[in-house]
């Protein structure tokens, strides 16, 4: 399965990059919207995991540019957000996320959910 991880925070997309690499994700990484945009239309990821909060362009703007746009509208994403209170995920589902994780995530969790949305394979 390919994940792209859309976050500006470098350490944390490092970090998760690594240990979804570890369990066998093809993993691609953007430090921010518009760069994700890019690779998320090259690379065709299954799951895409974005950061609600990010200079330029936040985690919901990319969100609905991905699922307005033809050829990777069905791509689901899942919002990763420290924000984890009712506005901030009613937000991110909103904006056409098809689920979020509170960060710092517990990786079991988001493996979970990854399961669950990416099953499209």
């Amino acid at each position: 399965m390919k994940i792209l991880i859309v976050d500006d925070e470098k350490e944390f997309s490092e970090f998760l990059a690594f240990r979804l690499g570890q369990l066998g994700y093809e993993v691609f990484q953007a430090e921010n919207g518009s760069k994700g945009l890019e690779v998320t239309k090259s690379e065709k990821p299954n799951v895409i995991l974005a950061d609600v909060q990010m200079p330029e362009m936040d985690g919901y703007e990319f969100t609905r540019i991905v699922k307005s746009t033809k050829d990777i509208n069905s791509i689901p994403i899942i919002m990763l957000t420290s924000l984890e209170n009712s506005e901030s995920i009613s937000k991110a589902l909103t904006s056409g996320a098809e689920d979020y994780i509170g960060k710092p995530c517990d990786l079991s969790k988001l493996v979970e959910k990854l399961r669950k949305v990416g099953h499209h394979e």
